[in-house]
């Protein structure tokens, strides 16, 4: 469960169910990048992701192999039941929120295989919620 969702009035989670949408996601598939904004939250239906930051010397561990041992990334998994991008909620909630001003996503956020599930978006109806708690 989410826990901002657990403290929020019941007409105000069926308002969010209203506005989520039925997404899929091809294998392979980039649904964050380190540092893009998180204006959508995922919840999984079916499927794997992966979470991952990805730093510089990651990015180039495999040509810089010969100059030593290079950490690797730590590696997160989200399946059935589990969401991503839980600080939409959070941001969402403040009062005259900016788009441009939206979070960040921490992490890579890839999907492992055929991902199923359902989309809340920032900018497609979530605006309309009132968060107030």
């Amino acid at each position: 469960m989410v826990p901002k969702l657990e403290r929020m009035d019941e007409k105000v989670l069926k308002m969010i169910c209203d506005y989520l949408k039925s997404e899929m996601y091809a294998e392979g598939t980039m649904v964050f990048h380190v540092g893009d904004p998180i204006d959508s939250m995922v919840f999984i239906t079916e499927g794997t992701i992966l979470t991952y930051k990805t730093t510089n010397a990651d990015s180039h561990a495999h040509e810089n192999a010969k100059m030593g041992p290079s950490a690797s990334p730590s590696i997160g998994t989200l399946e059935k039941g589990d969401f991503y991008g839980e600080q939409l909620l959070h941001w969402a909630s403040q009062k005259n929120v900016n788009l441009t001003e939206a979070p960040s996503s921490a992490d890579n956020v890839k999907c492992h295989t055929k991902v199923e599930g359902f989309v809340l978006i920032y900018g497609q109806g979530l605006e309309n919620c009132n968060f107030q708690m």
